[in-house]
């Protein structure tokens, strides 16, 4: 009783108080389901709205977690599936250098003294019918990246065995364009190593760098990118878990100009 009906209470009335006092943005959340059998939490119409403006800055249909009992043991989070469903993301450039998120960054990139790294493992993570749109205000222009599907077999720091079924995956229309990458597994390999193979060419790195909230960012005057590149995930016997990126990449045409030249 105290699982199915007290805690989706308790994480209904705290979280979102929690949540909005750490971005500095309105947070509501529609509902909470938990199931204390399973371990599994689910988090219903999640909503973070934009720092000035009635607009949100995020928005989450479905938010489920699937908890493991180990995660007492290791003293930190350890989940065997974490599923995100249709969640969108509105991000703005407001002007040089600024975005709409750009009290966040800075606030991530603070240095935190005697800080230690967060203790977790999350196996078969996977988000399905994303969207992100940029909208650059300056420019008076947007972007859009719709139709987001992600696979990811595990993110780890903790030598835990998870069961891994989830295949590496990256899909989404960017700008109207299909963009798809995928990867190989070895199931019954005694690393269960999966691979995401990158593989771009001719990317034009200034016009990206503009977007990028650094004044170090804006001295890139030319630049293309080519990479062949494998996102490694490996899980040998009785060692941590690892994600290892592995290959080649190539610059050409690189330009940055002196600090304070025009």
């Amino acid at each position: 009783a105290v699982g199915f009906l007290v805690v989706p209470r308790i994480v209904l009335s705290k979280l979102p108080p929690a949540l909005s006092a750490a971005l500095h943005r309105p947070v509501t959340l529609k509902g909470v389901k938990a199931n204390p059998f399973t371990l599994s939490l689910t988090l219903e119409g999640l909503r973070v709205g934009e720092k000035e403006g009635p607009g949100a800055f995020v928005t989450v249909e479905r938010l489920f977690a699937n908890a493991q009992l180990s995660s007492l043991y290791h003293r930190g989070p350890v989940l065997s599936e974490a599923v995100v469903e249709a969640p969108a993301i509105s991000i703005a450039r407001t002007g040089a250098g600024t975005l709409s998120i750009s009290d966040l960054i800075e606030e991530l990139s603070k240095e935190k003294p005697d800080s230690k790294p967060a203790r977790f493992s999350v196996a078969n993570i996977r988000v399905e019918r994303g969207a992100i749109v940029f909208d650059d205000r300056p420019a008076r222009t947007k972007h859009a990246v719709t139709e987001l599907k992600v696979g990811v077999p595990f993110l780890s720091n903790l030598p835990v065995d998870q069961d891994v079924f989830t295949e590496p995956f990256f899909g989404a229309k960017v700008n109207g364009a299909a963009f798809e990458l995928k990867g190989k597994t070895k199931p019954f390999h005694g690393t269960r190593e999966t691979t995401l193979d990158i593989h771009l060419s001719d990317i034009d790195l200034p016009y990206y760098f503009a977007y990028v909230p650094a004044e170090w960012a804006k001295r890139l005057t030319s630049g293309r990118l080519d990479t062949e590149l494998a996102l490694s995930f490996r899980q040998e016997s009785g060692k941590d878990p690892a994600v290892v990126l592995s290959g080649r990449a190539a610059l050409r045409q690189f330009l940055v100009s002196e600090e304070g030249a025009k």
